[in-house]
């Protein structure tokens, strides 16, 4: 899933300082405009105080303006497209990425 995004649009901070850092490390490590787009929204049902949640999307510019939405798997979900996750699985991913760039520099290396 692709969409458009402007110089300064899914630019704000997470206001999770560690998932802001980690994200600038991916950007400098990949050279590549990695975003997080996140949204808040209450969770209401009756005689209950409404819940605040928050589902945060990872994107990354393929062609300027144009982004690439990361789909995420998800157990027990019929539907294909899961481009709004938890915190948590943004994380998993961005050290994943790290992860997987810092073995093909040591693969490089060794040859």
């Amino acid at each position: 899933m692709c969409s458009y995004f402007g110089d300064y649009e899914a630019t704000r901070p997470t206001g999770d300082a560690a998932l802001d850092e980690l994200l600038a490390e991916v950007r400098k490590v990949t050279g590549k405009d990695w975003r997080i787009w996140w949204k808040e929204y209450e969770i209401r049902k009756p005689l209950r105080r409404p819940i605040k949640a928050r589902c945060y999307s990872l994107i990354v510019e393929t062609r300027a303006p144009e982004f690439q939405y990361i789909n995420f798997y998800r157990d027990n979900s019929d539907w294909t497209i899961n481009g709004s996750v938890s915190k948590e699985l943004i994380y998993a991913y961005l050290y994943g990425l790290l992860t997987g760039v810092d073995s093909a520099n040591q693969a490089k290396g060794d040859a």
